[in-house]
């Protein structure tokens, strides 16, 4: 009689967890078996997927769109929701949903998970890769073709690493050619490892503030600007903090989002269903990328430029200087040589 109990016990909790539709950031997994049953019963998949963006970035405006046609061509079997401007289960929290196999897609940086994988920190070293194309060549590759199937073995699955939204560069109130002109400032920077070696590398003078007192310190002079993508000027009106205003492409870092899912949720996933996510977010990458291109350039300088911001391109001679700055850096990390020689010879490549 006990054991009868039990397993009515076990069912009723089994339909409970189906009912809701999502899961918590408790460490407990769920069973493997439950959106394959849920779907068998005619019953949507609901899935949560989570990003810092705000909701009228284009990379959230193209994941809705995705999400759309997932939702058309599943017949509505699978019903992925965005949550945009980090409402919920982003940075660590997602991590931890993610690797304990939560209802949930999140998009993030491949440090995320160097707990778990190590060399998904070296995936985005400073100065890796020269430009786009050869880092959208890279994610088409065997070497990351072999990373990706380390995340899966360390439970997560990696839908899609060619979100290549943007270059870091340097803001500031004088332009930067050269590492003479770097050592000349005094600028932000975030306070991450990775950041605090390559502007060491770089000789600047920097600080690991909080970014919210990062216009107040620009304003009375405390700072001579920071580090950002493109976007960091616009939205923060930077040209009322800093002037006169110089945005130099030193391109430090290139910014590659991926959307991760943990392993054994996305096995449980009908494969026919499974098939179409993947298809269709695994192309998000290349198509955010081209959208996120065409937003720089035609919105986001010209914005800067129509507010007096002077763009400095550098040389091929003056950002090699950089990037000879950083390849110890890069060479330090998890097999930091086996990716630098795969992108050299990715860009020998594309130029010969």
């Amino acid at each position: 009689m006990k054991k009868i109990v039990a397993l009515l016990l076990a069912a009723v909790m089994v339909f409970a967890l189906c009912a809701c539709g999502q899961q918590t950031t408790d460490s407990t997994k769920a069973p493997a078996a439950e959106n394959t049953e849920t779907a068998d019963k005619g019953k949507p998949i609901e899935i949560k997927l989570t990003t810092t963006d705000p909701s009228n970035a284009v990379t959230v405006i193209d994941l809705i769109a995705c999400c759309d046609e997932i939702r058309e061509r599943t017949d509505g079997m699978v019903d992925i929701q965005v949550y945009a401007d980090g409402q919920m289960l982003v940075y660590a929290e997602g991590v931890e949903a993610i690797m304990s196999n939560a209802n949930l897609i999140m998009i993030g940086s491949p440090t995320y998970f160097v707990d778990y994988v190590p060399v998904m920190n070296s995936v985005v070293a400073p100065y890796l890769f020269p430009s786009r194309e050869v880092a959208a060549e890279f994610f088409k590759g065997d070497v990351w073709a072999g990373i990706a199937a380390e995340c899966e073995e360390a439970g997560f699955h990696v839908i899609c690493q060619d979100g290549l939204i943007g270059y870091r560069s340097v803001i500031a109130n004088a332009p930067v050619k050269s590492l003479d002109d770097m050592s000349k400032l005094r600028l932000r920077i975030p306070a991450t490892d990775i950041m605090i070696k390559l502007f060491d590398a770089l000789g600047c003078n920097y600080q690991t503030m909080a970014f919210s007192d990062v216009f107040n310190a620009c304003q009375t002079g405390a700072l001579d600007g920071l580090e950002g993508v493109p976007l960091t000027i616009t939205s923060n009106s930077l040209w009322d903090a800093i002037d006169p205003l110089y945005y130099s492409l030193t391109n430090h870092t290139l910014d590659c989002y991926g959307l991760y899912v943990g392993m054994d949720f996305w096995m449980s996933i009908p494969e026919e269903y499974r098939n179409i996510i993947q298809e269709v977010l695994g192309n998000w990458g290349t198509v955010t990328t081209q959208h996120c291109v065409e937003n720089e350039e035609n919105v986001v300088y010209a914005e800067c430029r129509e507010h007096g911001v002077e763009i400095v391109e550098l040389t091929p001679e003056e950002l090699q200087e950089f990037r000879d700055a950083a390849e110890p850096i890069i060479l330090s990390l998890e097999r930091g040589d086996e990716l630098l020689a795969e992108v050299q010879r990715i860009e020998a490549e594309l130029n010969g």
